[in-house]
């Protein structure tokens, strides 16, 4: 993305390439109000094999990318996940193994879903969302 967007066309934005499983590396604690996945997870997902069952490689790469994000979402910040993965494949790790209330305390935000878009199972979208709990 960002070889296709320069400096000189927008210069109020930084363009940074990195890796969504190692976001505590990057970026300071609590640096941000909002983070938004835009099919990241979901390509995490491509080597996930069985979507009942997925691999630990897989498993432990979401876990990392969740960790990443609550470390770098202020208190009260919230995490948007835009998916087109049905969201009971997604909410596992979104809440974090083993947790089935809607609050995680893995990851310490809140998980609701929200679908949007055409209710036709090929053009069925869903954003989650994740407000991280004031602290």
């Amino acid at each position: 993305m960002a070889s296709s967007h320069s400096q000189e066309e927008m210069p109020e934005m930084t363009w940074l390439e990195a890796d969504m499983t190692k976001l505590r590396e990057v970026f300071p604690s609590g640096g941000f109000d909002v983070v938004i996945d835009k099919a990241a997870m979901d390509a995490l997902m491509c080597d996930e094999g069985d979507v009942w069952s997925p691999s630990d490689a897989v498993i432990e790469q979401a876990a990392a990318m969740c960790n990443g994000i609550a470390s770098v979402l202020q208190s009260g910040g919230a995490f948007l996940q835009i998916s087109f993965a049905q969201p009971h494949f997604r909410k596992r790790f979104l809440l974090g193994e083993g947790q089935e209330a809607p609050v995680s305390s893995v990851y310490d935000w809140s998980y609701s879903c929200h679908k949007i878009g055409s209710q036709s199972p090929a053009a069925l979208g869903s954003c989650k969302t994740a407000s991280k709990a004031e602290h």
